[in-house]
């Protein structure tokens, strides 16, 4: 079967093939290492849950109805090539340029979720996301104040109540207020509380590099795992090391909302600003969680042990190649 739609041969503009001038014969328009490179673009996607409203076969047929979505542990992380010598990605901008706050610049976008909390657009671990109820989802709540919630609320001229659009577009730049200015990202958040209604940032399309000058080690409590991670990026949640005689030589999560992610140099400010200037990140070994210093209120619950958390070792990625095998290696 045809892979492309392009053709076999590269055609000038008036649909005459092009000719290798070394050879004399039509340049082709792809070669099996494209279709090797473009078959590593397709990794990962899997079918979406059943659901009402779908004539199905039977008990046995799949979601074909709805687009795929992508499962990032089954997708192939390598860049990936295009058919011009390039790679896909290059038009966009690179994560770590975007601007700080993002979410508040003109473009931003923001997708309305009604009554329920669950992000429709972040990545995450389906399993989990799905077992939380809202009650044990910590989400923000904008400010009354906030020219944001204005914005999201568009309040009708004769009415006192919010006219929510499903789809919201920031025309102008805005200010933030209150513990917007302390986000990297806002992700999933509310804006009204009776009844309850959410939206979620959808951050415009980026590239993160594959390697990078400015990797930190990130690790997970449980089970044990560490990665090299960009501090330029929000990639992951923050893990503050107070004084020893603090918290008994652990790291403790400064997560203030469930599913957050910030930058490296956020979480150092953030544990300075809650344990003095002799506190940071440090290669811990645990983590303390909610409920087990009585003092700390909960804030992000038990699937924080699941998530990812910087760490002060600086690591490297680079690549080893052994013929056509190529491993990943930090250090």
């Amino acid at each position: 079967m045809q892979l492309f739609t392009i053709g076999v041969h590269l055609l000038n503009i008036d649909g005459t093939p092009k000719v290798d001038p070394s050879s004399g014969l039509p340049i082709p328009t792809y070669q099996n290492d494209d279709i090797q490179a473009f078959a590593r673009a397709w990794t990962g996607f899997y079918q979406q849950e059943r659901r009402s409203n779908i004539e199905l076969g039977g008990d046995w047929e799949p979601n074909r109805i709805d687009p795929l979505q992508i499962n990032p542990d089954w997708r192939d992380v390598f860049p990936k090539k295009d058919l011009n010598d390039g790679f896909i990605g290059d038009s966009y901008p690179l994560c770590s340029d975007l601007p700080d706050k993002q979410f508040l610049r003109k473009g931003a976008k923001y997708i309305l979720l009604g009554s329920s909390s669950l992000s429709e657009f972040q990545t995450g671990d389906s399993d989990w996301w799905a077992n939380l109820s809202d009650d044990e989802i910590s989400r923000m709540t904008l400010d009354p104040n906030s020219k944001l919630r204005n914005v999201l609320c568009n309040p009708s001229s004769s009415e006192s109540g919010c006219n929510f659009q499903s789809v919201v577009v920031l025309e102008d730049n805005l200010p933030c207020t209150g513990q917007e200015c302390n986000l990297d990202n806002l992700r999933a958040f509310k804006v009204q509380q009776d009844p309850p209604v959410y939206y979620e940032y959808i951050r415009p399309a980026c590239v993160e590099l594959s390697f990078y000058n400015t990797g930190k080690k990130i690790n997970k409590r449980w089970p044990t795992e560490v990665m090299c991670a960009n501090t330029a990026v929000d990639e992951v949640m923050d893990a503050c090391c107070p004084p020893r005689n603090v918290y008994w030589g652990g790291a403790k999560y400064l997560c203030k909302f469930t599913g957050e992610r910030v930058k490296y140099s956020t979480g150092v400010k953030r544990c300075k600003e809650a344990h003095g200037v002799n506190a940071g990140y440090c290669d811990w070994e645990w983590l303390w969680n909610d409920g087990e210093i009585p003092s700390d209120p909960p804030k992000c619950l038990w699937w924080t042990d699941y998530a990812w958390h910087w760490t002060n070792m600086t690591c490297t990625v680079r690549v080893k190649g052994e013929c056509r095998f190529i491993t990943f290696i930090f250090y």
